[in-house]
């Protein structure tokens, strides 16, 4: 969670390209390519789906919320 200038709470999802830094584990390469999929057909659940199976929310993760940040970020 991050906080605006307004002191609002919010969820940002970041993208890392690793490009050929490392070599990635199979169920990362499949997660990243899952994540594509859902974008492609703005699939909100496959999405964070995909973001479980590559391992990059934490433990603790409020799936609601990054839930409804991925619709909002189709949605715009």
């Amino acid at each position: 969670m991050i906080k605006d200038s307004n002191n609002n709470e919010s969820v940002r999802l970041v993208f890392y390209d690793f490009g050929q830094a490392c070599a990635l584990k199979d169920d990362q390469a499949m997660g990243i390519l899952h994540v594509i999929e859902a974008i492609v057909d703005m699939n909100v659940d496959n999405c964070v789906d995909a973001f479980l199976q590559m391992g990059v929310l934490a433990s603790n993760a409020d799936l609601d919320k990054v839930r409804s940040k991925v619709k909002d970020n189709f949605e715009t």
